[in-house]
């Protein structure tokens, strides 16, 4: 079987060279060819948890991207979305890169965005609500975001915006009560 390597990381913070980490993928002729667009129709694996005993290539893209530069972006965002909760407050991608200062936060892209923030949410327990909602911003891109995070994640989120928006309202809610005095 041919193999092709995914590219998980990005430049770091330090402004360095760009450090990538890889994880094997199956290719062949079923396989698609892995760009940022093939990856949006064909998404990267889901959650860890249902990752094990699963599939290899899942797995080894989950412990890939554990181990990424991405990984400390998604530490730098953890850290401002716990802030955020605990100041009862969403957030943007834009507020985000002025509260952490990380630099690669502008240059993301749609696929990224997803990685980081599943990276963020892929140990909240089933039945919490994401950190990843306090993204949101009612708009088409970040619902397709957090619907993107949501079934990485192997959580059901709806298909149709007004009910994701009341979704999400009661999510970010929830979210606020659980961090009002942490």
């Amino acid at each position: 079987m041919d193999k092709q390597l995914i590219e998980v990381g990005a430049q770091g913070n330090t402004g360095s060279d760009s450090t990538n980490v890889c994880a094997e993928a199956p290719t062949g002729p079923t396989a698609p060819p892995l760009t940022d667009e093939s990856l949006a129709r064909y998404p990267l694996p889901a959650s860890p948890q249902s990752a094990r005993g699963a599939d290899p290539a899942d797995q080894a893209w989950w412990n890939a991207a554990k181990n990424s530069p991405m990984a400390g972006v998604a530490n730098a965002v953890r850290g401002a979305l716990k802030k955020s909760a605990r100041e009862q407050r969403t957030t943007s991608w834009g507020a985000l890169h002025e509260r952490t200062g990380h630099k690669l936060l502008p240059t993301l892209s749609h696929l990224q965005r997803t990685q980081v923030l599943a990276l963020v949410d892929q140990s909240t327990a089933a039945g919490e609500p994401l950190l990843s909602v306090l993204v949101a911003d009612g708009q088409g891109d970040s619902l397709q975001l957090l619907r993107d995070v949501a079934q990485r994640l192997g959580r059901a989120v709806p298909a149709e915006d007004p009910a994701l928006l009341a979704h999400l309202a009661s999510e970010i809610a929830d979210l606020h009560r659980r961090w009002q005095h942490g």
